[in-house]
């Protein structure tokens, strides 16, 4: 989601990490229907990315800027 709240791309649980690293536009929130994994968590982070939301997480290190919302 950008800042508006609108969605910039729909990608499936197995391309969300890579669209996130990959993406030309800013990120505010990326939300999974699924769970969200260290590297997806990771990646939020290093792309500044405000808020992931997913059903649950894997293992993170508690040291992310990224707010965990558990949907």
């Amino acid at each position: 989601l950008d800042s508006n709240g609108d969605a910039i791309r729909k990608v499936s649980n197995k391309e969300v990490t890579r669209t996130i690293l990959s993406s030309r536009n800013q990120i505010f929130a990326v939300v999974i229907d699924g769970v969200a994994t260290g590297p997806t968590v990771r990646a939020c982070d290093e792309r500044n990315v405000a808020y992931c939301g997913a059903t649950s997480f894997g293992s993170v290190s508690g040291s992310e800027k990224v707010k965990l919302v558990s949907l």
